[in-house]
């Protein structure tokens, strides 16, 4: 009888001790994950602030940048939820894409690639609204990456 108690009072010791194990080990892989959002969330801050005050070009703002959100993609992607990591892929293609087609410019394409409409009245007008729309398409792919950081 005496034997039994013991063995029962070990293996309840042994069960909380597991359970406390197992507690911990997913609080340090909690903490992990919600680091990890966080570094992908703020590798895009600096980017985000350039592309929406619209100075810039965006094509100086992937060429300086893009190598920082490449790092941020390549640490998060382990820690994106396996149902979500097809998804997650898919939208960093595309930011991707966007990257390689605005960087990979001759210098005589730049200046083409600025005027779509030689017929525009103000050219300087039509380039800024041009600038203003590849920035925001830039913010829309991003905002499409982050929403995998929420």
């Amino acid at each position: 009888m005496e034997i039994l108690a013991i063995l029962e009072k070990l293996g309840f010791l042994f069960l909380g001790a597991a359970i406390g194990h197992f507690l911990t080990k997913d609080r340090e892989k909690s903490k992990e994950r919600r680091n990890a959002k966080r570094e992908f969330r703020e590798a895009f801050i600096v980017a985000i602030d350039r592309l929406e005050n619209g100075g810039e070009s965006d094509r100086l703002i992937f060429r300086e940048i893009f190598p920082i959100h490449k790092q941020a993609f390549s640490k998060y992607l382990p820690f994106v939820p396996k149902l979500r990591r097809s998804d997650f892929i898919k939208s960093w293609g595309k930011y991707k894409n966007l990257h390689d087609e605005r960087t990979e410019v001759g210098v005589t394409e730049m200046f083409g690639a600025e005027i779509i409409d030689l017929n525009a009245h103000d050219m300087k007008r039509h380039i800024n609204e041009i600038k203003k729309d590849r920035c925001t398409q830039a913010l829309e792919y991003i905002c499409d990456l982050l929403s995998f950081a929420n």
